[in-house]
């Protein structure tokens, strides 16, 4: 082919036609021009077909990762309703008049003590913010949504930390004060135990344990952790299906 094309300028120059010769001329480098275009054209074809077999296979694991994310919010909150369940039960026998309600009072200790941090899993998002694999994802919602994931996760995290804090304090107070020779799982016996427990410090730790966790409950339904988990998930299944 490219000795077809050779010959036939030659036959041109030979023949003094010029003006043929540069309509020729022109015309072949139209010819290669297109077959470049094309070229880059099925380039390009190519690599967004890559690119949404790739956004396909990360929308899968963003939703089953914020799946996992968002049961772990809510085991959460059922923890924190627990907790604050059971503040208030202890609370609504302050003052302790009567040792019996001492013993009472032991049961509800289980739900005051649970401890809970929620941790989600980033291993994903950070991995696309990193490599600039966001980039991929074409829906710009979706992609503030995860690349404002962390700071809302750090935010959470402070308000979290609020009740951690107290509940320590609570755990030292009652390991410094209370006489655990006279505890039993059924009950709390002995004086020393019985004043610890109708001390200022204790009813106080217990209240703002109690304040901390319903603020806590509150943030999570006011605040963007939510908002932002269900967001995701919700996003992602629609560019799914959509696509």
């Amino acid at each position: 082919m490219i000795r077809f094309f050779r010959n036939i300028r030659k036959q041109l120059f030979s023949e003094n036609k010029f003006s043929k010769y540069l309509l020729y001329a022109l015309g072949e480098i139209i010819l290669v021009v297109v077959g470049i275009l094309i070229a880059l054209q099925l380039n390009n074809w190519s690599q967004q077909k890559q690119d949404r077999h790739r956004e396909q296979l990360i929308l899968k694991q963003l939703n089953s990762e914020f799946q996992n994310n968002k049961q772990l919010f809510e085991l959460g909150r059922s923890t924190y309703q627990t907790k604050l369940e059971a503040c208030n039960k202890v609370i609504s026998f302050f003052p302790l008049p009567e040792e019996q309600k001492a013993d009472s009072i032991v049961k509800y200790f289980q739900g005051i003590f649970q401890s809970y941090m929620y941790n989600p899993s980033n291993g994903l998002v950070e991995s696309l913010l990193y490599s600039s694999s966001i980039e991929v994802i074409q829906n710009d919602s979706l992609k503030h949504l995860l690349t404002s994931w962390k700071d809302v996760v750090t935010d959470y995290q402070e308000e979290e930390s609020i009740v951690v804090n107290e509940l320590r304090s609570l755990e030292k107070f009652i390991q410094e004060e209370m006489d655990f020779t006279q505890m039993t799982r059924t009950g709390i016996k002995g004086e020393k135990n019985f004043k610890t427990l109708n001390t200022i410090q204790f009813q106080n730790a217990i209240i703002k344990i109690q304040f901390s966790t319903a603020q806590l409950l509150q943030a999570m339904e006011e605040e963007d952790i939510d908002q932002h988990l269900q967001s995701i998930i919700r996003q992602s299944e629609q560019e799914l299906t959509h696509n």
